[in-house]
């Protein structure tokens, strides 16, 4: 079952990375950043926490499945940081001055969580075939919906159209992230 569920958690931040609103609002923007930003430290926090064990401990990490597993954080500790500060629960601010996330940004994420899950998978391939079978169809649906920008138009239907090339190709670090000029706040 936590086979399925990281998958589910890893297409949740391909397909969010590519959503937009369109003219709708900048409520709805909003709520795709933070659901986007949900999965984002879900799937990171899989690559970079301790196994747990024990029957209080329900969750899972890389190293449940892979004990050789080198575990570290896909996100910066500033975009944890801004993370945790806008989903977290409620404080007097919610972002970090000057702080804002494109969707060049988002993209850049998901590829980067992306990466990490390929080498996840072919390290628990070497280890164990069939352990890895597990998780193979979460990293291959990956790479379609990162060339897929879901836009919601006013009506609430959902148009699928390729994304724009330069978006797709960008190989930005995540030191890109934009400063100045804004906030998460819609």
């Amino acid at each position: 079952i936590a086979e399925e569920h990281f998958r589910y958690e890893l297409q949740m931040v391909c397909v969010l990375s590519g959503f937009r609103t369109g003219p709708v609002s900048q409520l709805g923007e909003a709520v795709i950043l933070e659901a986007f930003m949900v999965h984002a430290r879900s799937v990171d926090s899989f690559f970079s926490e301790e196994p747990n064990s024990g029957p209080d401990h329900t969750g899972v990490s890389a190293q449940n499945y892979l004990a050789a597993w080198k575990r570290d954080h896909v996100l910066t500790e500033k975009e944890r940081q801004v993370i945790n500060r806008r989903i977290a629960h409620l404080e007097r601010e919610r972002t970090l001055a000057g702080f804002t996330w494109t969707d060049k940004d988002r993209h850049d994420i998901a590829v980067r969580l992306v990466t990490r899950a390929k080498e996840f998978v072919g390290q628990l391939a070497a280890d164990s075939t069939d352990r890895a079978l597990l998780f193979t169809s979460a990293v291959s649906s990956c790479d379609d919906l990162l060339r897929t920008t879901h836009v919601i138009s006013v009506g609430g239907e959902v148009e699928r159209k390729p994304r724009e090339r330069a978006v797709f190709s960008s190989t930005a670090e995540p030191e890109t992230f934009r400063s100045g000029g804004g906030t998460l706040l819609p």
